[in-house]
């Protein structure tokens, strides 16, 4: 007589589906709705991908924002205390890197130059005293004459506004013109041996545009009464 068995359903091995417990009812769902998480059991994470999106973007929000100064005081604080490695390895890598350094700046000119150039006139429309002196050192440097920093600004609290060759005062609201604020090198630059000056606070002085542009490269003895007339 033959044996007749009856074999149950085969259960899965694994679980195709978990319940998300952050779903408002709880719900169950597949596990392909559910983030990958390798070090769980079932390889998935325990709530579903549309409560774990809502859950990072709530931590994002709740974020709280680096403090900029506290982080600018860090950053400081590391390149005192690490200058000169720091300028050592930058200085190498410049050097390593010289041709590609260049190119890139050209690509980067190249492409914002009309920006760059209305920056730089309104720039030194705006700071006429550095830009007179940005042009003084550079003629300084082709005449291999010294060159220090200057600050006009001490020059005028030191002088005021007072002409050293007419001996007048200037106008500081006249912006243009023959009676314009200069600043002259009692001491040419382009002079010869003795007679040549250095572009330093001691040697830069107040005067008109005129006075300025008579004295050219005399010196104060060396004027007459009437070149050093005045406005």
């Amino acid at each position: 007589m033959r044996k007749v068995y009856h074999s149950a359903a085969q259960l899965p091995l694994f679980a195709l589906s978990k319940i998300c417990p952050h779903c408002n009812p709880p719900t169950e769902k597949p596990l392909e709705e559910f983030p990958i998480d390798r070090e769980k059991k079932d390889g998935r994470k325990g709530i579903c991908k549309t409560c774990y999106s809502a859950t990072l973007r709530g931590r994002k929000r709740n974020k709280q924002k680096p403090d900029k100064e506290k982080s600018h005081q860090h950053c400081a604080k590391y390149y005192r205390k690490n200058r000169e490695r720091l300028v050592e390895r930058e200085r190498i890598r410049r050097a390593e890197h010289h041709e590609e350094i260049l190119a890139l700046k050209h690509i980067d000119y190249q492409s914002h130059i009309q920006e760059r150039r209305q920056t730089s006139k309104t720039w030194q429309k705006a700071h006429p005293l550095y830009k007179r002196q940005y042009r003084a050192k550079r003629r300084m440097r082709e005449n291999a004459s010294a060159v220090g920093n200057v600050d006009y600004q001490k020059i005028l609290e030191r002088d005021g506004y007072w002409c050293y060759i007419c001996e007048q005062n200037i106008d500081p609201d006249i912006r243009s013109g023959v009676a314009s604020l200069t600043f002259d090198h009692v001491k040419p630059l382009a002079g010869i041996g003795e007679r040549r000056g250095t572009h330093t606070e001691d040697n830069i002085k107040p005067a008109h545009k005129c006075c300025n542009s008579r004295k050219h490269l005399r010196l104060l003895e060396e004027m007459t009464p009437f070149q050093r007339r005045g406005v």
